[in-house]
C-alpha cells in the first residue's frame, strides 16, 4: 500500500507504508521542502476524534433552539394572559382618571361661570343618559350666552326632549341664537315662522331667516326657500279666492234681501213669481216629454238605419236644463211666508230633478252610441 500526501510547497508525493513517520526532502526539482511522511493510523484516529465534537455542536444547538422556542412560547403565554389583560385594565383605569379629572375641571369652570364649561358638562351627561342633570347644565350655559346651548334648548323644547313642549320658549331661545347669527338656528327659526309655532305665522319673516341661513350654506334652507315661495303663491291665490267668495257671497246677500223687501213691500207679487217659477217648470215638463220621445225614436232608428237625421235632431234639441234656480227662488219664497201652493210646487220640482238627473244619465249613453257608430 502507498500513502499520499502533499508536500509544504503543495506538490503530490506518493511513498510506501513502510515510509510512514521518516522525513525526507521533496523530490520535486528546485524544491528543497522537508516534509515528514504522515501515518495513516493517526489520520483515521483524529477523524474519528472529530466526529464526537460536531454531535456535541449539533445537540447542543438543538437543545438551545428548543429552549428559545420554550422561552418563546412562556413569553407568548404571559403576555397573551397575563400582560395584556393587565395592560388594559390599567388602560381602563387611566381613561378612567383622566375622566375624572376631566369633569372636577370642568366643575371648578362651571362655578367660575364658564357656558363652554358648561355646555361640555352637558354633551356628557346626555352621553349617559343623565337627561335632566344635562338640562341643568345646558339652561346655565344658554342664559349665559353660549350660542350652540341656546339653539340645543330650543331643539329639546321643541321636541319635548326631556322637557314639556313648549314652542313658544323654543322660538325665544331660536331668537337668541339666531341674533349671534347659528345657522341651524335661523333656519329651525324660519320653520317656525312659517308653520306658526310658538309664533305667529309670517311667511315673509320665514323668507328672511331662509335666505341667512341660505346665504351662509345651509342647504335645506335653500329647499325650503324654494318650498316657502310656492307656499306663499298658494296662499295668495287662496286670499284671493276666499275675497271673491265673500264678494259673491255679499251679492247673493244683498240680492236676497233687497228681493225680500221688493216682495214685503208689494213692488213684487209673491203669487205673481210663484207662477212665473210654476210657468217655467212647464216650460222645462214639456221640453223633457219631447227629449223622451225623441231618445224613443232614436233608438227605433238603430233598426232603420237612418241614424244621421234622428241623431242630429236628438242633439240639437236635447239642450238639459237645471231645476236648481226654481228650488232656490222658491226656497227664498217660501223663507219670506209660507204658503202652501209654493211648497206643493217645490215638491213637484224635486221630482222634476231626479227625472232630469236620469235624462242627463240617457244624453250620455247617446253621445256613447253614436260614438260606437262612427
Amino acid at each position: 500500500m502507498t500513502i499520499s500526501f502533499r508536500c509544504p510547497n503543495n506538490h503530490q508525493l506518493t511513498v510506501k507504508d513502510e515510509d510512514a513517520g521518516r522525513t525526507g526532502k521533496c523530490p520535486v526539482a528546485g524544491c528543497k521542502a522537508e516534509f515528514m511522511v504522515p501515518n495513516p493510523e493517526e489520520d483515521q484516529e483524529d477523524d474519528e476524534g472529530e466526529l464526537p465534537y460536531v454531535l456535541i455542536l449539533l445537540w447542543v444547538g438543538f437543545g438551545c433552539s428548543c429552549v428559545l422556542a420554550m422561552a418563546g412560547i412562556f413569553l407568548w403565554l404571559v403576555v397573551t394572559y397575563i400582560a395584556l389583560p393587565v395592560a388594559i385594565v390599567l388602560l381602563i383605569l387611566a381613561l378612567k382618571e383622566r375622566d375624572r379629572l376631566i369633569e372636577i375641571g370642568l366643575l371648578l369652570r362651571d362655578e367660575q361661570g364658564d357656558p363652554r364649561a358648561q355646555y361640555d358638562l352637558y354633551c356628557r351627561r346626555e352621553r349617559k343618559c343623565l337627561l335632566p342633570e344635562a338640562l341643568h347644565f345646558l339652561e346655565k350655559a344658554a342664559n349665559n350666552g353660549y350660542v350652540r346651548a341656546q339653539y340645543e334648548l330650543g331643539r329639546h323644547y321643541i321636541k319635548g326632549d326631556g322637557v314639556k313642549t313648549n314652542p313658544v320658549q323654543a322660538v325665544h331661545w331660536f331668537q337668541k341664537a339666531a341674533e349671534q347669527g347659528h345657522v341651524e338656528a335661523l333656519y329651525a327659526l324660519g320653520l317656525c315662522y312659517q308653520s306658526g309655532a310658538g309664533i305667529h305665522k309670517d311667511l315673509e319673516q320665514a323668507r328672511i331667516n331662509f335666505q341667512k341661513a341660505a346665504d351662509k350654506g345651509h342647504f335645506k334652507a335653500r329647499e325650503a326657500l324654494d318650498h316657502l315661495a310656492r307656499q306663499q303663491r298658494e296662499e295668495e291665490e287662496r286670499l284671493a279666492r276666499q275675497q271673491r267668495e265673500a264678494e259673491k257671497r255679499r251679492a247673493e246677500q244683498q240680492r236676497k234681501e233687497k228681493y225680500r223687501q221688493d216682495i214685503l213691500s208689494g213692488t213684487i207679487s209673491y203669487d205673481a213669481e210663484v207662477r212665473k217659477i210654476a210657468g217655467t217648470m212647464n216650460e222645462y215638463q214639456s221640453d223633457m216629454k219631447t227629449w223622451i220621445d225623441m231618445k224613443q225614436r232614436y233608438f227605433d232608428s238603430l233598426r232603420t238605419d237612418d241614424i244621421d237625421d234622428y241623431a242630429g235632431r236628438w242633439l240639437s234639441n236635447c239642450e238639459l236644463k237645471s231645476f236648481e234656480d226654481c228650488q232656490t227662488k222658491l226656497q227664498e219664497l217660501l223663507e219670506i211666508r209660507s204658503d202652501s201652493d209654493a211648497r206643493i210646487l217645490l215638491g213637484e220640482c224635486e221630482k222634476m230633478q231626479e227625472v232630469y238627473t236620469t235624462l242627463h244619465g240617457a244624453h250620455s249613453q247617446l253621445l256613447l252610441h253614436i260614438h260606437r257608430f262612427y
